[in-house]
C-alpha cells in the first residue's frame, strides 16, 4: 500500500471540484497539471506538495516541489482556469552539496504580506528519508516569483532530548480573522 501511495504523487494532477446538491463532495480527474508528459515538464522524479494562489490578471500560480534523490527545486506553473497550466520555471534549487541542511527544499506554502510581498516557506533537511531532519525556512519576493532566502523560521536539534521538535516538515499557513498568521507543519 504504501509502495501504491508514493508512486501516485509522481505527478501533480488536476482535479475539478463539484459542488453536490448533498453533502458529498465529488471530485473528478481532469488530467495531468504539470508531470514528465509531452509538451510539459520534463524533470525527472516525483512531482509532489503543491500550492495554488490566485494573481491578478485572474489567474493562478501552482507553487510545486520536483526532486529525486539527486536534486530538488521548486518551481511554479501559470493557468487562466485553474486547468490547462504551463510551466514558467524553476524558483529555488536545493542546495548541490549532500551535507548542507538545504540540500533538499519541498513543501512550498505561499502567502501574500503587506507592502505587496510575498514570503515562501519550504521544508528543509540534509537527508531524504522519513527520518529527516526538516526545518522550515522562509524566503521572501516582491513579484511572488524572484524569491531569497530570509532565514531559519522552526529549526530542530534531533539530537537534543530538550528540543521540542525532532522534525518540522511541510507547512500549511493562513491569517486568522485578528489579522495574526496561524501555521500548521508536519513533525
Amino acid at each position: 500500500m504504501k509502495k501504491k501511495l508514493l508512486a501516485s504523487t509522481l505527478f501533480l494532477f488536476c482535479l475539478t471540484y463539484f459542488f453536490a446538491q448533498t453533502p458529498i463532495q465529488t471530485f473528478s480527474l481532469s488530467g495531468y497539471a504539470v508531470g514528465n508528459i509531452p509538451g510539459n515538464e520534463t524533470d525527472l522524479g516525483g512531482y509532489v506538495m503543491s500550492e495554488v494562489k490566485k494573481i491578478p490578471g485572474n489567474k493562478y500560480r501552482m507553487y510545486y516541489s520536483v526532486g529525486n534523490a539527486d536534486s530538488t527545486k521548486i518551481k511554479y506553473a501559470e493557468s487562466t482556469d485553474g486547468i490547462t497550466w504551463t510551466g514558467m520555471g524553476q524558483l529555488l534549487r536545493g542546495s548541490l552539496v549532500p551535507t548542507d541542511r538545504d540540500f533538499i527544499i519541498g513543501g512550498p506554502t505561499v502567502i501574500e504580506i503587506p507592502g505587496n510581498q510575498y514570503r515562501m516557506y519550504l521544508r528543509c533537511s540534509p537527508t531524504y528519508t522519513i527520518e529527516a531532519p526538516f526545518h522550515i525556512r522562509s524566503y521572501i519576493s516582491n513579484d511572488g516569483v524572484n524569491f531569497t532566502f530570509e532565514q531559519i523560521v522552526i529549526d530542530v536539534t534531533p539530537d537534543d532530548p530538550n528540543s521540542i521538535f525532532f522534525s518540522a516538515g511541510q507547512s500549511a499557513i493562513f491569517q486568522a480573522t485578528d489579522g495574526t498568521y496561524k501555521m500548521f507543519f508536519t513533525g
